[in-house]
């Protein structure tokens, strides 16, 4: 159905601003490396949930990096799913 090169790219929407180049880089990661993940600095607040399930401390948000784009060879994706990348 697809060619054996076939590179997908999944992306969350949560963060929706990667570039041109983001996006480059993951495909020549993939090529290089056989999959790729962007990783991008941390916006939301983040809070470790107390025992008493309230809110307990937040962390340092400079410390954290939120995962956005998953980028990996097609064949692998979709193995064992129904075929939609």
């Amino acid at each position: 159905m697809y060619p054996n090169d076939t590179i997908c790219l999944m992306h969350d929407g949560v963060r929706p601003m990667i570039d041109h180049d983001i996006i480059s880089q993951n495909i020549e990661s993939v090529e290089k490396f056989g999959s790729a993940v962007t990783v991008a600095q941390a916006v939301e607040t983040i809070a470790v949930r107390g025992s008493d399930n309230k809110v307990g401390q937040i962390i340092d948000r400079s410390k954290c990096h939120g995962e956005g784009t998953a980028v990996f060879p097609f064949r692998r994706t979709v193995k064992g799913s129904s075929g939609v990348c």
